[in-house]
């Protein structure tokens, strides 16, 4: 602030010095308005310069060396956006003081610069839209970069890129990548897979025949599931006899994976193993069967 504002304050105390000094000098009252209204323009130029070299010099690298230290995203995406505004905001500022400490009214020209600004947004709602919904992106942080999510379509993704405007995908079963408007992220339900952490529950579900030995059904799936290769031993898995179906009785078998990259790995696994052995433990598991009956009244009435 001292290099910025340094010469500026010498020029403003010879600027008064002369101002000052002008009682002993006989000049008429035009000229002592000219020079009056010189000093207003050069002083409002210099410090509406030296605002913007401490906006850009100050205040915009603190908000740098802020985000590369916390390693924010917001900043990496607000910042050049303050800076654009910056740019704007400070010499308009400066403008509209110079013309009316020089007696010009500024009302009109504020008027019409707020119509055309509505107009603006009118015209560009759906830009600014995207701008606010991904500020509200970055500032709720539903995800980072490197999560894996579940969008509400139903495809699984690693985030890649958040932006202002979109945020930017890796579809991980397609491989495509996927560019997203934030006003869909904001809306949408995004199912956040890497939060809390990287341990993920997953569940199967399994018909057997009616007869068959409930307590040996549980063992066996419990014994699958405790015993894959990518299972999470802090958290054991369970068994539940969740219903009385049509044709079969149902059991589900909910089980941890240590690592989300690995689930759907695991998830064909574990079906794969269930198949297995139920085939050597002679375990049925039963499809949908229709039994159909035909009664032929001839056969009826000859039997009669």
């Amino acid at each position: 602030i001292y290099d910025v504002a340094r010469v500026p304050i010498l020029i403003t105390i010879l600027l008064y010095g002369l101002v000052s000094s002008v009682d002993i000098l006989s000049i008429s009252n035009n000229d002592y308005i000219l020079m009056h209204k010189s000093v207003i323009i050069i002083l409002t130029v210099i410090y509406t310069l030296v605002a913007y070299r401490i906006f850009d010099r100050v205040f915009i690298n603190f908000l740098r060396a802020w985000s590369n230290k916390v390693g924010s995203n917001l900043g990496s995406a607000i910042i050049p956006i303050l800076h654009f505004l910056g740019m704007i905001l400070i010499p308009v500022a400066g403008i509209t003081f110079l013309l009316n400490a020089l007696g010009i009214n500024v009302a009109l020209l504020v008027a019409g610069v707020g119509v055309g600004a509505s107009i603006v947004t009118l015209a560009a709602k759906d830009v600014f839209s995207s701008f606010f919904a991904g500020l509200q992106v970055m500032l709720d942080r539903p995800f980072k970069i490197g999560d894996r999510v579940m969008l509400d379509s139903g495809e699984i993704c690693e985030v890649k890129k958040i932006g202002i405007r979109s945020t930017q995908l890796y579809d991980l079963i397609n491989h495509d990548i996927v560019i997203i408007p934030n006003t869909m992220i904001a809306a949408d339900k995004i199912t956040n897979y890497s939060e809390p952490d990287n341990h993920r529950a997953l569940y199967t579900s399994i018909g057997v025949a009616y007869g068959s030995d409930v307590k040996k059904v549980e063992s066996i799936l419990l014994d699958i599931a405790n015993n894959l290769p990518d299972n999470n031993k802090a958290q054991a898995p369970y068994v539940r006899f969740a219903n009385f179906g049509s044709s079969s009785l149902d059991f589900s078998i909910w089980y941890y994976v240590n690592d989300i990259k690995k689930m759907g790995r695991v998830n064909s696994e574990i079906k794969t193993q269930i198949n297995k052995r139920f085939n050597e433990e002679g375990i049925e598991i039963p499809f949908t069967q229709n039994v159909i009956t035909f009664n032929n009244p001839m056969e009826e009435k000859g039997a009669d």
